[in-house]
């Protein structure tokens, strides 16, 4: 390597570290997109299961509202 070839305004140091930054912005915003994806993906699809609990839950809360009313009168 000659000398003519060495850039000393700009070093190898900055390179590596133009290229960290690039590469620690692109992970942090594919990290925040995943969970995002994730997050949205469980509460956009629950198992039939999941939303059969969930309608026998709200049919006994009513059913118990009802009762509670019953009884006041």
């Amino acid at each position: 390597m000659s000398a003519s070839s060495v850039n000393p305004s700009k070093g190898v140091w900055d390179d590596i570290a133009a290229n960290q930054t690039f590469i620690l912005v692109a992970l942090l915003v594919g990290v925040h997109v995943l969970l995002i994806v994730a997050v949205v993906g469980c509460l956009w699809k629950q198992t039939p299961k999941q939303t059969q609990l969930n309608r026998a839950f709200i049919d006994d809360q009513r059913e118990e509202f009802k009762r509670t009313i019953r009884k006041a009168d």
